[in-house]
């Protein structure tokens, strides 16, 4: 099988190709030696198997960030028979200063150019031969949101990758640099000591642009000592910075090869609608209060379109364990039980909030296809830097909202690492997908209908505000340290595809049915049973009035005994035992806390009754455990697999308890406040 790596800047269209090539063709797996997690594919190409490498999105192979460090060391250390580069077609000369790297790589490569459609649309033609004659390597079209011109680009990929022809060009820096690193490589080649998985023409290249890394790695071998002291004697002769002299040579000729194979339309004389709409939206004073019109939109979305769909789920779900009692109740009550009180009970109680998921997940893509992320990114990186926190950061902050995991690998971006401490830091502060429904169900139970939007918007809004508060009160606990600069690609607004909504979000629900079918299976068999068992005696339970049966048996149980032991650390923060059982499995997953209420709730229920878990956290607590319930899901604690990335990431086992701890202690003092504050004010 043949193995190709997909590489390219940000914005490129790469993740939209990747998709393109492999279709349902994908599983997620991490690079070697890390926990970032990456996408992994495959297609046929005549007949032939090619395995797909989806890289990090870079714009330089000198990695000053771990992502762009993983993205070189793919690069390297698994050895691809073939590199296959994007490029933006409408924004070619930034994609080519990556490319003249990749040429010194010495491993086939493969040009795509994609979105041709944005470049025409912006009166750009780019000539793909004669790139591929300036280059010397095949260069193939492609509008990957369209699945236009797939077919040529596996073919092509298969052919280079087959041939094993590395690339003929070179790049010419001009003198004294081409003498410089002409010495540098016949000085690496002289040292056969000097072991490294770098080839010498690259090796030579970026130690002369200062590669730390690169340096650190040779350092012990016996052939380093010639190649320092030509190194440094180079340096004294040239005499200048030789790391800015390369990239702005590398820059200039990568603009000198955009212009001589694009041709150009005369310009419209009227400002293009995109343009005039970034003048305005772009703007800090609109653009921000724009963007969280937009978010609560989203919300406003959710419960409208989402609830009457969640109410036809749940009267489904209604049924079905009807005909389950009426089938089994009489002939195997245990199995009825089973069944209804703990998988549907459980299970189904999560798959209630199915509908609001999706829609969630349909915009956020939305949102992120169209532009409008990396524009929010954008206004917010002034703010950001105020508060200790790096521009880029904003990028794991919005996939926290998806999920806290991926959010915490996805700080790899940023290079500081004191900035990208305090982002992990903060990290569970924005909610994630596995807290909205328990949201949703609070909201719906305790706010009244028309308020409940903005109520749900209010939460995700504090938890970012309180992130904010907490990146400044621990500005100053770590090592100072220089910044990082903040590089961001501001894309053309597009209109988000349907194919690729579609993929998006089904890749997104389809994990949260993946986890609903088991981990929240799992725990929910566990929870029936500890609610299930014990079973008081006979002769004990027929002392008990028939109407508070349910009740006394859930009581008797390991769950019962288990929720009356906890009640006292609960106690001053409004919740009982009942709700105490349900977040000592949250900490495991979110999604637990529903499951186990729906189980206690089955069971507490008398025969034949089964109202919504709305209806009856409504009818058994007030307004004021609603929202102390919402305050603590947002603060108290990250989840477990949060904590253990969290650990990798950092490389702190410390810093990822102390960050549970001061959650946990926060989330705790807050709801405290808010309950005696509710109870003060008669609530």
């Amino acid at each position: 099988m043949l193995k190709a790596a997909l590489i390219g800047n940000p914005n490129a269209g790469k993740t939209t190709l990747f998709n393109a090539l492999t279709g349902a063709r994908q599983r997620v797996a991490n690079y070697p030696g890390t926990t970032v997690e990456r996408k992994e594919g495959g297609f046929q190409a005549l007949g032939e198997d090619v395995a797909l490498i989806d890289l990090p999105g870079i714009y330089d192979l000198t990695p000053l960030s771990p992502d762009e460090a993983v993205a070189r060391a793919a690069l390297i250390k698994e050895r691809p028979d073939v590199i296959v580069q994007v490029l933006d077609a409408s924004n070619l000369a930034r994609g080519l200063y990556l490319t003249l790297e990749l040429l010194a790589l010495e491993t086939p490569l493969v040009l795509c150019l994609n979105m041709l459609d944005v470049a025409e649309a912006k009166g750009a033609h780019v000539d793909p031969r004669a790139l591929s004659k300036l280059l010397g390597v095949p260069v193939a079209e492609a509008i990957a949101s369209k699945g236009v011109g797939m077919d040529a680009l596996k073919r092509t990929i298969r052919e280079t990758a087959k041939e094993g022809r590395a690339p003929r060009a070179r790049v010419a820096y001009g003198e004294p640099l081409d003498f410089a690193l002409k010495t540098l490589q016949s000085t690496l080649e002289a040292a056969p000591s000097l072991e490294s998985d770098f080839p010498a023409s690259y090796l030579a290249l970026k130690l002369l642009e200062g590669d730390e890394l690169l340096a650190k790695a040779i350092q012990g071998g016996a052939g380093y000592a010639p190649l320092e002291a030509a190194f440094q004697a180079i340096r004294e002769q040239i005499g200048q910075n030789t790391d800015m002299m390369l990239k702005q040579r590398r820059y200039e000729k990568a603009s000198q090869i955009a212009k001589s194979v694009t041709l150009l339309a005369p310009k419209p004389a009227q400002e293009a609608a995109g343009d005039k709409l970034d003048r305005l939206l772009l703007n800090p004073k609109v653009g921000i209060p724009a963007f969280l019109v937009m978010l609560f939109s989203v919300f406003a979305l959710t419960f409208l379109l989402g609830n009457p769909l969640a109410e036809g789920i749940e009267r489904i779900i209604g049924v079905l364990g009807a005909w389950m009692i009426g089938v089994l109740g009489t002939a195997s009550p245990l199995l009825a039980s089973f069944l209804t009180d703990g998988v549907l009970a459980g299970v189904g109680a999560v798959l209630t909030f199915l509908p609001q998921i999706a829609i969630l997940f349909l915009a956020l893509v939305a949102m992120e296809d169209s532009g409008a992320m990396a524009r929010a990114a954008y206004l917010l990186e002034g703010w950001m830097s105020k508060l200790g926190l790096h521009g880029k950061s904003v990028i794991p902050m919005v996939l926290g909202f998806g999920c806290a995991v991926p959010a915490i690998m996805a700080t790899r971006i940023v290079e500081s690492r004191k900035e990208r401490l305090i982002t992990m830091f903060v990290m569970p502060l924005f909610s994630c997908s596995a807290r909205f429904p328990i949201y949703v169900l609070i909201v719906a139970a305790f706010f009244p209908k028309p308020l409940q939007p903005l109520a749900l918007f209010g939460v995700y809004m504090l938890g970012v505000l309180l992130a904010f508060l907490i990146a400044v009160l621990f500005k100053g606990a770590f090592d100072k340290e220089e910044e990082g600069f903040f590089l961001l690609e501001i894309p053309p607004y597009r209109m988000p595809s349907k194919k690729t909504l579609i993929f998006f979000t089904w890749q997104r629900v389809g994990q949260f049915l993946k986890r609903a079918g088991t981990i929240i299976f799992a725990f929910s068999v566990l929870m029936w049973a500890m609610s299930r068992f014990p079973s008081p005696p006979a002769s004990e339970l027929a002392a008990v009035p028939e109407g508070m049966r349910p009740a006394y048996r859930l009581g008797y149980s390991f769950t019962g005994r288990l929720a009356k032991g906890i009640e006292p650390i609960l106690e001053p923060i409004g919740f009982d035992g009942r709700i105490g059982m349900a977040l000592v499995g949250a900490t495991l997953a979110r999604e637990i806390f529903i499951s186990q209420l729906g189980i206690v709730y089955a069971l507490d229920a008398p025969e034949g009754v089964s109202p919504s878990l709305a209806d009856r956290l409504q009818k058994d607590y007030g307004p004021l455990t609603g929202v102390c319930l919402l305050l603590y899901f947002l603060i108290a604690s990250p989840c477990v697999s949060a904590s253990i990335v969290m650990t990798k990431e950092s490389g702190s086992p410390m810093l990822a308890f102390l960050q549970a701890g001061f959650l946990f202690a926060l989330g705790y003092a807050a709801v405290f406040v808010a309950y005696r504050i509710g109870l003060m004010l008669g609530a």
